[in-house]
């Protein structure tokens, strides 16, 4: 079993996934490392909406680099969910909130940020809402609504 699980190891390590060290001290230089530069020049309660698969598919999550609360990390929220009964049913709330995040709208974008105080929105996508920040792969946009004291 050990020389199985190092076999696999050295296999994406060499051969599926040659680009990636073992081991890093910095994010790499990308627009997704770009755009948490930018959050984390934001105020320290912003909130976010971004993929909910963001941390696995573009390398770092929201919570871990600029250090900004972010609506739905599925990964780590799913984790999470397995030891309280109240995050579980948090998860697949939000989950059913987001719906399709690659089809996400403006509007219903707006709708999410008035239902949950998001500051935020980081996509792919060109829509119809204030743009804060622009990189060559990810817009970001300010969602913030007036919140009443």
């Amino acid at each position: 079993m050990i020389t199985l699980a190092v076999t696999r190891g050295a296999y994406i390590m060499l051969v599926e996934r040659p680009e990636r060290p073992l081991f890093a001290v910095s994010v790499a230089d990308s627009p997704w490392a770009d755009a948490m530069a930018w959050l984390d020049l934001q105020p320290l309660g912003a909130h976010i909406l971004a993929d909910p698969g963001h941390a696995w598919r573009f390398g770092a999550s929201v919570r871990v680099d600029p250090g900004r609360d972010v609506f739905l990390e599925e990964v780590k929220d799913a984790a999470l969910a397995i030891y309280s009964r109240d995050v579980a049913a948090r998860v697949v709330e939000r989950t059913g909130a987001i719906g399709d995040f690659a089809g996400l709208t403006a509007e219903r974008a707006r709708t999410l940020a008035t239902s949950y105080e998001l500051d935020y929105l980081i996509t792919e996508s060109d829509l119809a809402l204030p743009l804060a920040y622009r990189n060559s792969r990810f817009r970001i946009y300010a969602l913030a609504v007036p919140r009443v004291p």
